[in-house]
């Protein structure tokens, strides 16, 4: 009975991964998975950590070797969706920091996000299932995913080189002057300026930063 406890948990947390196997090919994935990673701790929450790592080793991966990536998107929204709340940053909230301070500035990314590095472009064949779509075989590269609560429930896209690069410098607590070098990449000038303001602006309109709990207390 633990088993099947188990296996509709795990049901619940990879509805794409099982809509692309179906029943009977998950059943016989996660009888596997849980024979080579049994739970070992107290929260059922745990149980599917490991299963984007199996399915890369698995032999369902010779025909779909995206299958790891798609397993590793969904427990990303898991995670996600159960990170520690925080207090992000909002635009009013910047614009009362003085210009002068804005260089030294260090902000960081909130626990309720994260950039995922994956070798195969997922995101549409799991938005697609997530509506009911038909799915497509995913697109070969690399591509950085960010995985973020927005509300009450998870979006993801893809960034490009210099928003990942200044993302992952902000989750580093780099100081912001960095951040932003690293968000306009090759732009200068105005280009530059343009840039970063608006990729700022996302950022603050969809939560991902906050000041240093040190810094907070003092603005």
């Amino acid at each position: 009975m633990f088993f099947y406890r188990l296996l509709d948990i795990l049901r619940e947390d990879f509805p794409a991964t099982l809509a692309v196997l179906g029943d009977e090919a998950f059943h016989n994935l996660i009888t596997g998975y849980l024979l080579e990673y049994p739970p070992t701790e107290p929260s059922v929450h745990h149980c599917g950590r490991y299963l984007a790592d199996y399915l890369r080793g698995h032999p369902l991966a010779r025909t779909k070797p995206w299958l790891g990536d798609l397993a590793m998107l969904e427990r990303a929204h898991l995670e996600v969706f159960h990170a520690a709340d925080s207090h992000p940053l909002d635009a009013p909230a910047m614009k009362k920091i003085a210009l002068d301070r804005w260089p030294r500035l260090r902000m960081r990314t909130v626990p309720a996000m994260t950039i995922l590095a994956l070798d195969w472009n997922v995101t549409k064949l799991f938005d697609a299932i997530a509506d009911g779509r038909k799915w497509r075989r995913a697109e070969r590269g690399k591509f950085s995913v960010l995985v973020f609560r927005r509300g009450f429930g998870v979006a993801h896209r893809i960034l490009n080189h210099d928003e990942a690069s200044a993302l992952t410098a902000a989750a580093k607590g780099s100081p912001f002057a960095h951040i932003c070098e690293l968000a306009a990449g090759k732009a200068r000038g105005p280009r530059a300026t343009r840039k970063v303001n608006s990729m700022l602006e996302r950022w603050l309109g969809d939560g991902l930063m906050t000041l240093d709990s040190a810094r907070r207390r003092r603005v």
